[in-house]
């Protein structure tokens, strides 16, 4: 059986550096070792983020974190505005009214940004509003929202901005403190060549005054990592993962971010280029991200056999439609260390399954336009 190839926004290729630390004996480190890797993550995170701010690392689950993180920052009753073009968006609002906060919805059409005059007018008829929630990256569309313009908006306003940076991270260039966002919340994947599991989160100064009630409760499920004392280190899940998450963010600190980024890139626009030779539609035409690609779906082609066949007949995973997109749309991932090859084999797997399950697709070129959209980027250099 062939080794299967995972192209999906959840699950990715990990380096075989970080899989060789994931098999470590953690319980035979010392204390101090693990110390001075526990200041190596948050350096390494800290510059991901784009702030030099101190980062929570959390292995709560990252529903409970964002709950957690809304409860510190509000008071129930407290109006929030929403962008909601995805999955995402509507997994904040659900966070935000299990908090007992009022949610303003500014829903978008899925598979487009929002637009900043958007977020401008909500914030002047609704002056009541004392944040801004957005996700950067609609993982389930593939949508790159302005956050540079957003962020501006909520200086001006004087609102604070809780910034979901799954997606972003990794593949763009995250600019927390830049941004004056006041709370940014992302997590361990593919995105950053680690195993899932931890979620991280950095907050500004006046967010980190209101935060101390985040720490309420279980302080267990809590770390720290730039004021982890001895002794704690091996009474905290982080231990289990934190060779590997300490390997993964070295490579990254080693490579440089702006060739993590450029990297993403070219695999993006290798992408989009097999998929439009195809003659298959894209679903987000300009303000597209770099860690996946969303495709549409012809009708008459049944997603859930497409996505099968792909796995069965030519190894490789993909993810389907979520939402209002569920059976009409698939998802491919290309972050983190994936390579040319793994895209490559994505687009094979795309359009030899598309043609199996009854789709037209006249082109016998599309690899040879990937490989020069690829070539043609920048910078290509795998990680």
């Amino acid at each position: 059986m062939n080794k299967l190839t995972y192209l999906t926004p959840e699950k990715g290729p990990l380096p075989e550096q970080v899989r060789r630390a994931m098999s470590r004996d953690v319980w035979g480190l010392r204390e101090q070792e693990i110390k001075e890797a526990c200041i190596r993550i948050e350096a390494g995170l800290k510059a991901l983020l784009g702030t030099k701010e101190p980062v929570t690392v959390s292995f709560a689950g990252a529903a409970e974190v964002l709950r957690r993180t809304l409860q510190a920052q509000f008071e129930p009753g407290d109006e929030v505005l929403v962008v909601e073009a995805g999955m995402q968006g509507l997994q904040l609002s659900d966070a935000a009214q299990s908090c007992g906060l009022e949610v303003v919805a500014l829903p978008i059409p899925w598979g487009r940004a929002v637009k900043p005059g958007e977020v401008e007018n909500t914030l002047s008829r609704w002056p009541g509003i004392k944040a801004v929630l957005l996700p950067a990256v609609e993982s389930s569309t593939g949508v790159l929202h302005p956050m540079q313009d957003i962020a501006g908006l909520c200086r001006s306003f004087e609102k604070m901005l809780v910034l979901d940076a799954t997606g972003l991270i990794g593949s763009h260039l995250c600019m927390a403190d830049a941004w004056s966002a006041d709370c940014v919340l992302s997590a361990s994947g593919p995105d950053i060549m680690a195993p899932p599991g931890a979620v991280f989160t950095a907050f500004s100064h006046r967010a980190r005054e209101k935060m101390h009630k985040i720490f309420q409760g279980d302080k267990s499920l809590w770390l720290d990592p730039g004021k982890i004392s001895p002794g704690e280190v091996f009474r905290h899940p982080l231990l289990h993962v934190l060779p590997a998450l300490d390997e993964a963010l070295g490579i990254y600190m080693h490579q440089g971010l702006d060739h993590a980024s450029q990297h993403s890139k070219a695999l993006c626009l290798m992408a989009r280029a097999g998929v439009e030779a195809m003659g298959l539609e894209l679903l987000v035409h300009r303000e597209f991200a770099r860690s996946l690609t969303s495709i549409r779906l012809p009708p008459g082609i049944d997603e859930k056999r497409l996505l099968q066949m792909a796995r069965d007949d030519y190894s490789v995973v993909m993810s389907g439609g979520q939402g209002q997109l569920a059976g009409r749309t698939v998802r491919m991932g290309h972050a983190g260390c994936t390579s040319w090859k793994d895209v490559l084999a994505g687009l094979v797997a795309l359009h030899q399954a598309f043609v199996d399950c009854g789709g037209v697709s006249g082109s016998r070129d599309y690899l040879e336009r990937a490989w020069l959209a690829y070539t043609s980027s920048s910078e290509h250099k795998q990680l």
